[in-house]
């Protein structure tokens, strides 16, 4: 409500607002900020569900399930020295794509993940998924600049920042909510299925039915968190065809 407010107040005082409608003009500009916004659904979200996942499912201490994400910060780092060159020879368009492709894939492998998954398994997806994430911000924030007048350039450094952080509190909220609430509507309807007796289960046997049936809920509303994510990592290529493609022009 807050953001449609704002629209009509940087319509009435022009330029003197802090994020000016005008940078909107550019095809760039348009592209990263759209893409900078879902992906804090993938990069942010993704990191709130994975420690969780963790704990949760896996039975890891929080030191254990920080120290299990190094493969993607190792992953990243592979990435992120390589990024700078790829988006300077071949522009962000297609940097950005394969980026999301490889997240895509490093990702969508934890739909079927569960306490049973052998760590080695998830940290070679998790290696993987660094890779893609690592070249994802990097070549946005680089292309929000590009073709702008300079006068607008400190204007469309601030709109990305705080459109990248709002992105990131929403994919976070998002990813939390759409678990909580996949976890909620299974629990009610199983609690609704024991209220009915639809479970022929012997009356000594009850406790530890219901234990490990909670479990298994809360293992799927994980998995369906990550494909939620992975299809928001598809969904971030649609605004990649408005990003830069140096490739063409070269030719």
């Amino acid at each position: 409500a807050l953001a449609l407010l704002y629209v009509f107040w940087a319509m009435r005082i022009k330029d003197k607002a802090v994020l000016p409608l005008n940078l909107f003009k550019y095809r760039s500009f348009n592209g990263s900020v759209l893409e900078l916004l879902i992906a804090g659904t993938v990069l942010n979200g993704a990191m709130l569900a994975l420690p969780l996942f963790f704990q949760e499912v896996c039975g890891m201490s929080v030191m254990m399930a920080g120290l299990a994400l190094i493969p993607q910060g190792a992953g990243m780092l592979v990435s992120r020295t390589l990024t700078g060159k790829l988006t300077d020879k071949f522009g962000a368009k297609y940097v950005v794509l394969t980026s999301l492709i490889i997240t895509f894939i490093g990702t969508i492998p934890f739909y079927w993940f569960n306490h049973e998954t052998s760590y080695w398994i998830i940290a070679l997806v998790l290696f993987v998924r660094g890779i893609g994430a690592g070249g994802i911000l990097m070549p946005l924030m680089a292309d929000s600049y590009t073709g702008m007048q300079g006068a607008l350039i400190p204007a469309a450094s601030i709109g990305s920042r705080t459109i990248q952080n709002i992105g990131s509190a929403f994919g976070t909220a998002i990813i939390t909510t759409l678990i909580t609430a996949y976890s909620n509507a299974k629990i009610k309807g199983f609690k609704q299925n024991i209220s009915s007796a639809n479970y022929h289960v012997k009356a000594a046997n009850m406790s530890q039915f219901v234990a490990r049936h909670l479990d298994l809920i809360q293992i799927h509303a994980f998995q369906y968190g990550f494909f939620c994510i992975s299809i928001a990592a598809l969904l971030i290529a649609l605004p990649t065809f408005l990003l830069t493609n140096k490739i063409e022009k070269n030719q």
